[in-house]
């Protein structure tokens, strides 16, 4: 865990590294926040669990602009590993400022991005092979941390959980603007048929689920 906390306020590129999974997230920050961890909500429960197991570099400093490139081509080199040895899953959104409604608007978008058939196998072959190369005290210790993140959820999220229903904005009620650049957002995207049949037949088990809970 880092013992020093960044408080330069200045923009920088930071680097994580899990030593227990072996995974790292690189990231770059405004500065803003000197408690800052990441934006990798997979990354944020295991540091939350065990942040003894983790270390932070402060990789380069310098206006938001340099400091997003350099994120951008440094992710852009680690490209493959996305996913696998990196929490990141994909590379930064272009640079410009956003305000309070559109980082709203993405983070909900981002929420309900398709993941590809392809992304979703490499993830599954990433999650295999390091769960192989475990040794059987890291399983432990992760077995540990998993339960006691469940033990401080309320019985309404363990009900939800169990089920497999993790509403994404339950109870968010979006204004006008937001509602305007998801759909924005949406248009020009090109959905096969065989994505639109897929979608479909999730929302119905989603349907049917919803049912169930009802009775």
């Amino acid at each position: 865990m880092q013992t020093s906390i960044y408080n330069q306020q200045k923009p920088f590129v930071y680097l994580w590294r899990d030593r227990l999974l072996k995974r790292y997230y690189l990231g770059y920050h405004n500065g803003s926040n000197p408690a800052y961890v990441c934006s990798s909500k997979p990354m944020i429960e295991e540091y939350k669990a065990r942040p003894e197991d983790f270390t932070r570099r402060i990789l380069a400093t310098g206006i938001q602009e340099e400091m997003a490139v350099l994120e951008r081509e440094l992710l852009l080199k680690r490209k493959k590993h996305l996913g696998q040895r990196y929490y990141n899953l994909a590379i930064s959104w272009p640079i410009f400022k956003w305000t309070d409604a559109m980082r709203q608007a993405r983070s909900i978008l981002y929420k309900r991005r398709i993941v590809s058939n392809e992304t979703k196998q490499k993830m599954s072959e990433g999650t295999r092979k390091r769960i192989a190369n475990m040794t059987v005290e890291q399983k432990r210790k992760i077995s540990k941390a998993s339960r006691s993140r469940w033990a401080n959820l309320t019985d309404e999220q363990k009900k939800i959980r169990s089920r497999g229903l993790i509403p994404i904005t339950k109870g968010t009620k979006l204004s006008e603007e937001i509602r305007k650049k998801m759909s924005i957002a949406h248009k020009g995207r090109i959905v096969s048929n065989e994505t639109k049949q897929k979608m479909s037949e999730a929302s119905f088990k989603r349907e049917a689920k919803k049912r169930e809970m009802k009775l």
